[in-house]
């Protein structure tokens, strides 16, 4: 309740860096999803690139590789 009146009051949290940069990894890798789905292939690329830089995973490795296909040969992988 502390961290909540303190956040409400003063704008400031203790979240350390680790938990910010998991959450814009998070933000990066979804918005790179929700984007690939309905056909933004530039922005899903621009997404899971700046989402790699944070950290490495597979699933957005793929997502990567999905909307590289996509926009460069417009073929998806099955």
């Amino acid at each position: 309740m502390a961290n909540f009146l303190k956040s409400l009051f003063f704008g400031e949290t203790d979240e350390s860096e680790e938990t910010k940069l998991n959450r814009n990894f998070d933000v990066l890798k979804y918005d790179g999803i929700k984007a690939l789905k309905i056909g933004k292939n530039t922005y899903a690329i621009r997404c899971f690139n700046e989402a790699l830089k944070l950290k490495e995973d597979v699933e957005v490795l793929e997502s990567l590789e999905d909307a590289i296909c996509i926009y460069v040969i417009g073929w998806k992988k099955r």
